[in-house]
């Protein structure tokens, strides 16, 4: 079971907007990610949320990363395959 949290105070639609406008930011985002995450003084709603969207940057770059991989062996296991032009030029 979740603690009560009923000392944490509720965000307000502004506090929101500008955690949103700050999210949108590249590079600040991040470094905004992370002092939220691990920030003890931070709502707990707003440390909670940026954990959650950690995770889910972590594994976006995790599934990136393989792709890259994959589509980096394909190609290059292709181009072994293609004709050798320098070998016979009237190919």
């Amino acid at each position: 079971m979740e603690k009560d949290n009923e000392g944490t105070p509720v965000l307000s639609t502004a506090d929101w907007l500008i955690t949103i406008l700050l999210l949108v930011i590249p590079f600040v985002n991040l470094v905004m990610l992370l002092v939220w995450s691990f920030r003890k003084s931070t709502n707990q709603n707003k440390s909670n949320f940026s954990k959650a969207v950690l995770i889910w940057f972590l594994i976006s770059v995790v599934l990136l990363l393989i792709l890259f991989a994959i589509s980096g062996i394909t190609i290059f296991g292709l181009m072994g395959d293609g004709p050798d032009f320098i070998d016979n030029p009237n190919f």
